[in-house]
């Protein structure tokens, strides 16, 4: 699944004429340590990786929550960092079930 999604994120990433260094914060939804690791490494190979420290997940915390995700990371980023105005945010949320992905891109005004 993490090939057809990351074929997807170089997809919107050149469509909206983004790249990973304009990307302040990245919020990607998933369930295990492992995809993570997974999903880095193809970014990498890809010449799209987002700095690791602009990485913001919190599965080790509170494990899958399935749709909920997305929100508590939200919640999560703007209570422990300090968002600028400007600061582009960049979450990815998969769905597993049906191999589908959606990203959603934020700018903090």
């Amino acid at each position: 699944m993490f090939p057809v999604w990351m074929g997807y994120f170089l997809e919107v990433l050149d469509k909206r004429g983004l790249s990973p260094g304009d990307i302040r914060y990245f919020l990607p939804h998933y369930s295990a340590r492992s995809l993570g690791e997974r999903m880095k490494t193809l970014l990498t190979c890809s010449s799209a990786m987002i700095p690791e420290e602009r990485w913001r997940n919190h599965q080790s915390e509170v494990g899958n929550v399935g749709s909920a995700s997305i929100f508590l990371l939200i919640d999560k980023l703007i209570r422990d960092a300090t968002v600028q105005s400007g600061d582009r945010i960049l979450c990815f949320v998969p769905e597993s079930g049906r191999c589908l992905a959606s990203f959603m891109s934020l700018t903090v005004v």
